[in-house]
This record gives C-alpha cells, structure tokens and sequence, in this order.
C-alpha cells in the first residue's frame, strides 16, 4: 500500500509545566507491522522554572523566558508547518496571580491557546 506522506497532518504538543517547557512535533505513519503510530519530528526542552520565585507570582525573569520560549516554539511549529498544535499549561500557571495574563499574551503574540490542565 503507497502512503502519501505529503498529505499526512503534523500535529506538536506543548507542555507548560512549572520547571519545564516541552515541545513535541511528530507526524502519523504506518510501521513496518502495518500498525498506526507517530514519527517523531522535532523535539526540544527548556528550563524555564516558572516557580522559581514561587507559586503566587511568576517572577519577572521567570515570565520573560516562559515568552521567550514560547515565541521560539511558535516559530518552530511555523517552520515544520505543523497543522495541529495543542499547548498544556500546569500548577504554576493555574496558581500564579498573573498566569492569566502570561496566557493573554502569549495568544496575542504566537497565536498558542494555553489549555489550563
């Protein structure tokens, strides 16, 4: 059975977590068993250590590289045309006093919708 590659989506996740930030760019394919699974495309990690200065407040520097890193991971979801993005953020964006408006920025500037898990 020929597969047409060029037309398979590509899907990236985004994993706000407190210390960590993830990004995740994989595509679907068929394995060699004829079975459905994801070809990772892309990967990266950052420490971003939102709770550095605590939960209640993401600090300044905090809060500037949680930006940083996430314009870096909208220009990379735009250079492997991914078609999908989905982006989870965690505890400290849930409880930080100013989470909400680092979440309102970020969708201003990148386009990425952070989904509060």
């Amino acid at each position: 059975m020929l597969v047409n590659y060029a037309a398979m989506p590509r899907y990236a996740l985004i994993d706000c977590g407190t210390n960590t930030f993830h990004l995740l760019i994989a595509e679907p394919y068929t394995n060699e068993e004829g079975h459905a699974s994801f070809r990772e495309i892309y990967r990266e990690r950052v420490f971003v250590k939102l709770a550095e200065n605590g939960i209640q407040t993401i600090g300044e520097d905090p809060y500037q590289r949680a930006l940083d890193t996430l314009r870096h991971y909208a220009q990379m979801v735009a250079e492997h045309e991914v078609d999908e993005v989905r982006v989870s953020g965690t505890a400290a964006l849930r409880t930080a006093s100013n989470g909400p408006v680092l979440r309102e920025q970020v969708l201003r500037e990148t386009g990425l919708n952070i989904q509060i898990i």
